[in-house]
Parts: structure tokens; C-alpha cells; sequence
């Protein structure tokens, strides 16, 4: 895959000196749990469903029909894939019961909708966030199903709930089907309206990384260090996720585009559903917490490692 080195370095150098100014903002008290809250509302409801509309209304050059279902096939064999390297790691790992379901949720499940979207962008041009649309779709159903059964498995005392399909019509994946039916469609370069996505979009990547740097800075000195049992999620979720993906769908005949934009959302660190979930059902809330945290600081140094060594295959 030819992907230069030089820009990569560049885009996460980018991409990290917003994520330390927002950690900076919550040390000396810009910010707080109440603004992370509501600017990662604004970016999940309306900036980052934005950046994944624009991607269709303002791409260049779309995929056609054929390719964009090949793609979604590819995303529903990637997720089914992560999600049992998930179960085969945790019980490698002898994770104990009370937290054996979120540390599979959060190998499984990657922050594909509010970092992958940021972070394909910057490496791979908007025009690949159509991908990301269609990597949603299977990601959304298999985590608010078989995901919310894993975090309710650690606690025997809340009731599982039953399948709603109003759970599935969130912002982030009604956009992801209105970006598949434009690009299904054809319909690009709608007068204002793609002007006004592109610049509302634009705000998803700085917005999403000025929360995930405050909400760093919420960890303690202990904190940070980790348990080695936060740092082997880290590498299964940083480094065996993306790894596995990438040899699987080689032997595909996939584009190096799709190729490229699967591999980087196999490598984005735990989903923030983990903790949501845990918060919502009676999970491991504090476990969910550190290894979101923690491998959202990792997946800096990884990411950037991964996608070099991708290239010089």
C-alpha cells in the first residue's frame, strides 16, 4: 500500500497536539465533565453525522455498486472476526467473571465513529469516510446486541434487555445510511448544503480529540501507569485487532483504500460505548473507563507504527 510516511507522522503530530491541549484544558479547569459532555454531544448528533454525509455530497469520485457492497461484506467479516479474537483472548487472559464481559466488549468493539472517523480522514482524504459509513452499520447492530449482553454478563443482578430496533437510530448510523444511499444514488455537489456539511464536518476531528484529551485528564498518576491487565487489552485491542484484520482481508480482493481504512478502524482504541454501557446496565464501569482511556493514549504511538508497516507490505 503506498501511503507516505513523512504525511503520516505529520496528520497524528496534528491529531496529538490537539489531544494534549485538551488535557491541558481540563488541568487548569477550562474545561469539565459537564463541557466534555456537551461537546461530545454536538460532535456525535450533529458534527460528526456531518463529516459522514459530506464525504459522499462533496467526494470527487465515488465507489460503485458493486464495490460499496463488496465493502459492507468485507465490515461484517471483520467485526464477526474481532468479535471471537475478543473471546479467544479473554479466556487466553483467564479475565475473572465481574469483568470478563467488558474487556471482550472493548477488544471487540473499536472508537470506529468518533476517532476512526478523525483519524481515516486525515490519513486516507474524505473521500474514504464513505467506508467508515459502511464499517458503522455492522458495528452498531452487533454492539447494541450481543455487545449489551456482554456488559450485562458481569452483572447477574440487571436484567437483559430485549432487542429494540429504536436502539439502533442514532445519529452516527442514520447519517452512515443516508452517506450508502447518496453514494448509491450518485447524489454529490448539492449547492450550499455540501459547503455547509463540509464545514460543519470539519469540526469532528478537533472537537473529538479536544474531549478525549480532557477526559485524560481525569486519570490519576496511578492511573496512567495501567495493570498489566489494561496493557494486554491495550495490545490486543492496538496491535493483535488490526493484525489479524489486515492478514484476513488480504486474501481478498479488496482495494488498498478499503484495505487501509479497514485495517485503521481494527486499530482504534476501546469504543466509549463500554462505558456508557457499563453506567447504563451495572457494569464494570472503572475497568471500562482505564481501558478506554489508556488505550486512546496508546493508539497514538500504534497507530501510526501500524500504518507504516502496513505500507512496506
Amino acid at each position: 500500500m503506498d501511503i507516505d510516511f513523512s504525511g503520516v507522522l505529520v496528520q497524528m503530530g496534528v491529531l496529538f497536539v490537539i489531544l494534549v491541549l485538551g488535557f491541558i484544558c481540563k488541568r487548569v479547569h477550562i474545561t469539565n465533565d459537564a463541557v466534555d459532555k456537551g461537546l461530545s454531544g454536538v460532535v456525535i448528533k450533529v458534527t460528526m453525522p456531518m463529516l459522514i454525509v459530506s464525504s459522499v455530497v462533496n467526494a470527487s469520485v465515488l465507489p460503485n455498486t458493486e464495490e460499496l457492497l463488496r465493502c459492507f461484506l468485507y465490515c461484517c467479516i471483520v467485526q464477526l472476526l474481532l468479535f471471537a479474537l475478543a473471546a479467544a483472548f479473554t479466556k487466553i487472559l483467564r479475565v475473572p467473571r465481574g469483568e470478563k464481559g467488558v474487556f471482550c466488549f472493548m477488544i471487540a468493539f473499536a472508537n470506529v465513529g468518533f476517532l476512526g472517523i478523525p483519524v481515516v480522514a486525515a490519513l486516507f482524504g474524505s473521500d474514504a469516510v464513505i467506508y467508515v459509513a459502511i464499517v458503522n452499520l455492522p458495528f452498531n447492530i452487533l454492539a447494541f446486541t450481543l455487545g449489551v449482553r456482554l456488559i450485562i454478563s458481569d452483572n447477574s443482578d440487571s436484567p437483559c434487555p430485549k432487542f429494540s430496533v429504536k436502539t439502533l437510530f442514532t445519529p452516527g448510523i442514520l447519517a452512515s445510511v443516508i452517506a450508502i444511499v447518496f453514494a448509491f444514488l450518485h447524489i454529490q455537489h448539492i449547492p450550499f448544503v455540501g459547503e455547509a456539511l463540509s464545514m460543519l464536518g470539519s469540526f469532528s476531528t478537533p472537537g473529538a480529540l479536544l474531549v478525549i484529551g480532557s477526559q485524560l485528564g481525569n486519570l490519576t498518576a496511578r492511573d496512567m501507569l495501567g495493570t498489566p491487565k489494561i496493557w494486554a487489552l491495550c495490545v490486543g485491542r492496538l496491535l493483535l485487532c488490526p493484525l489479524v484484520a489486515y492478514a484476513v482481508m488480504s486474501h481478498f480482493s479488496v482495494s488498498p483504500v478499503v484495505l487501509g481504512v479497514l485495517s485503521v478502524c481494527a486499530a482504534m482504541p476501546a469504543a466509549n460505548l463500554a462505558s456508557m454501557f457499563c453506567l447504563q446496565y451495572g457494569g464494570n464501569g472503572k475497568l471500562a473507563s482505564q481501558g478506554i482511556l489508556l488505550s486512546t493514549a496508546a493508539s497514538f504511538v500504534t497507530i501510526p507504527i501500524g500504518v507504516v508497516l502496513i505500507s512496506f507490505i
